[in-house]
């Protein structure tokens, strides 16, 4: 694609959008997303117990390896959608899609089959907060887009 001359790279966006990713890859490895009761679990233990056979689909997708996709996704349009291009308008709209798509992914990966909002909200953890704002961060980083040249 053509570099554009009218255009910067967004350094903003770009900033946005990857702390979004380094808030997802946390929230994948390290954090909690689950507490309930003084017990807890990570992204690790949602993916094995979405494992069986009877596991509803969208746990069974994101944590098995949807959310890992997403994340990869995030970083290419985060990139590509600031980069001082003629076409990075569609990196842009993707990467909107993809942050707020996968915020939504994130919230019904734990809203499952007969889980209400509130018992979701209520023991809701750390991990689950970071990927939602880290969604949100990748949506605005990669919509931000390249900045316009002033001289």
């Amino acid at each position: 694609l053509p570099i554009s001359k009218e255009h910067a790279y967004g350094i903003v966006g770009t900033i946005t959008g990857l702390i979004g990713c380094v808030a997802l890859f946390l929230s994948f490895l390290t954090l909690k997303w689950i507490s309930e009761n003084g017990a807890t679990a990570n992204f690790s233990d949602l993916h094995k117990f979405s494992k069986g056979s009877g596991a509803p689909t969208v746990p069974h997708l994101y944590f098995g390896w949807l959310a890992w996709v997403l994340l990869v996704i995030s970083i290419v349009l985060v990139l590509m959608g600031n980069a001082p291009m003629r076409g990075s308008a569609p990196f842009r709209v993707l990467g909107l899609i993809v942050g707020i798509g996968g915020a939504v992914l994130t919230f019904f990966s734990l809203k499952t089959n007969g889980v209400s909002v509130s018992t979701v909200l209520k023991h809701a953890s750390v991990g689950f907060w970071f990927a939602i704002v880290g969604f949100v961060l990748v949506a605005f980083g990669a919509a931000t887009g390249p900045r316009r040249r002033t001289n």
